[in-house]
């Protein structure tokens, strides 16, 4: 068995076809806020730490082409690690990384500023002012398209010592307070129809500053908190068999394993 990181289940799930995935119960009642989308991805994480042998069946035969993860940190060309010991260095390190810049997301350059910030990645933490003169000088970016990222303890997820009826006290109070703020999917459509649209005397910015607070004090903290609740119950470790993640494309930590025959990432 191996131990990997909430960041790299995240992962896994991110590459899997979504309507693949059955629906079944995520929580004890339906939350108006959530989107087919959101559930899905709950239910992706769920079955694949309550059932892995049956998340990897659907893995192998519903691949996406692409990932769907909300989260726009450029990552890693290097595959993820798993960890032989939950007291691994690295299962409990900061990830510094940086968002992808608007101008690269879809385009050729993409791979390449990936590539090139693998190698340089370390300034971000060392020489920040070095890093941002390189970034100027190879790709153009100015220091406003610069917005750095950590991804906080991305070696571990900490789970917080609490119970399912705790979590579920600050899950029920996320839906009140969509309640209050009439958050909805409807509304949620209804707010990027009229974006969409061509009206003058439209309050962009306050509709834009509306979608914002629906997603950070709303909607994502209850997914992370449904998540959580997922994990302390059925995987609180996030311990699966090796084979298993070396076929979702995981390589072994060098920091743990010490045998020069295995493969590692050096």
């Amino acid at each position: 068995m191996a131990y990997i990181t909430h960041y790299s289940a995240s992962l896994i799930i991110s590459k899997l076809d979504k309507d693949s995935i059955p629906f079944t119960n995520y929580y004890t009642k339906k939350i108006d806020y959530l989107s087919v989308k959101d559930i899905k991805s709950i239910l992706a994480f769920k079955l694949l730490l309550e059932n892995p042998i049956e998340y990897m069946d659907l893995h192998r035969r519903f691949k996406s082409s692409s990932s769907d993860n909300f989260v726009h940190v450029v990552d890693s060309i290097k595959p993820h690690s798993f960890h032989k010991t939950p007291d691994c260095t690295f299962l409990h390190a900061n990830f510094d990384s940086i968002e992808m810049p608007k101008r690269f997301k879809d385009s050729q350059k993409r791979e390449e500023f990936e590539r090139w910030l693998d190698k340089n990645r370390y300034l971000i933490k060392q020489d920040k002012i070095r890093f941002e003169e390189l970034c100027r000088q190879d790709f153009g970016l100015s220091k406003s398209e610069i917005k750095y990222a950590t991804l906080s303890n991305s070696g571990s997820k900490k789970i917080i010592n609490y119970s399912i009826e705790e979590l579920d006290g600050q899950i029920e109070e996320l839906i009140l307070k969509g309640i209050e703020n009439n958050c909805s999917i409807i509304a949620i459509r209804n707010i990027y129809k009229l974006l969409e649209g061509n009206d003058s005397q439209l309050d962009r910015e306050g509709l834009n500053k509306k979608l914002k607070m629906f997603y950070n004090d709303i909607i994502y903290p209850t997914i992370n908190l449904l998540r959580q609740r997922i994990q302390i119950s059925s995987n609180p470790d996030l311990n699966f068999e090796e084979n298993m993640l070396k076929e979702a494309g995981f390589a072994h930590c060098s920091v743990c394993y010490a045998d020069p025959k295995e493969e590692i990432i050096l």
